[in-house]
């Protein structure tokens, strides 16, 4: 069996691995920073997010392991920056 690499956005297809869905996983991430818990608890977070129960392997999961620890650190370091100013 072969499997199409696509998630469903708003009904378009987009490629896994293409940049367009790579900016979709970025702008999600953005949109959950405005809620205030969520915001406030990565700018509390005092280590790097890690996320050790996911897979690794992009043509088996919507977001590795690496991706999602890489999303969300930064969106942490970039809130706390953000606060300094």
């Amino acid at each position: 069996m072969t499997r199409k690499r696509f998630v469903y956005w708003q009904g378009q297809p987009i490629k896994r691995d293409s940049d367009d869905y790579a900016n979709i996983v970025e702008e999600l991430y953005i949109s959950a920073a405005q809620n205030p818990l969520f915001r406030q608890a990565l700018k509390n977070a005092d280590r790097p997010l890690i996320h050790s129960i996911s897979n690794t392997n992009n043509k088996e999961t919507v977001l590795t392991r690496e991706e999602y620890e890489f999303e969300i650190n930064c969106l942490s370091a970039f809130l706390k920056e953000y606060d300094k100013q």
